[in-house]
Parts: C-alpha cells; structure tokens; sequence
C-alpha cells in the first residue's frame, strides 16, 4: 500500500507570523493535534500541540509569541509514492511520531 493511499488530504495549516493563540484555537476548532506552518503559502515547518507548554512553561504570552518561534525545525518530508512499510522505516529513523 502506498502513503498516497493512507495520507490525510485536507491538511490544515497557519502562517509562521501567526499567534500561537491563533494555532491553538485553529488546532481546537479542527480537533488536530498538529499544524503545518506556511509562509506564502509554502510549507516551512510543523507545530505540535505539545510546543504549547513550551510557551506556558516559559511566562510568554501564546498572543504575543508567533508561531515561528516555537515550531518544530526542521520539516522533514516523504513521498507520497513510498509503501507503507517504507514510510513507517522512514519515520523510526528520523524518530517521528504520528501526530494525530
């Protein structure tokens, strides 16, 4: 079976300059566990729920902290044209974790 096959479609995703105010509520509107954060409408980077804390834990505010400051780094890719079998490989390797 390929990713292709097994991957969401309509992926939901914020601006690297927005809040994290902003990504929370669109994370808990779309009840997602990640976003994929774009800058004219590219893809950049990803941004977990758990990167939250980071700001909480921190004093910062989540509506003055910008998305971009907290996101994973880097984005690593696949290819929707990989098995399954090969995907998951992939992800043990770059120790990445389902996201939903």
């Amino acid at each position: 079976m390929k990713v292709r096959e097994l991957m969401i479609k309509e992926v939901i995703s914020i601006d690297l300059e927005a809040s994290v105010q902003d990504a929370a509520n669109l994370m808990a509107q779309h009840e997602i566990g990640s976003l994929i954060v774009t800058e004219k409408e590219n893809c950049r980077n990803h941004y977990r729920k758990r990167l939250l804390s980071r700001v909480l834990a921190t004093g910062k505010h989540a509506e003055a902290t910008e998305v971009k400051a907290i996101m994973s780094k880097p984005l690593i890719c696949g290819n929707p044209e990989m098995d399954a079998d090969e995907a998951a490989r992939y992800m043990v390797n770059k120790n990445i974790k389902n996201s939903l």
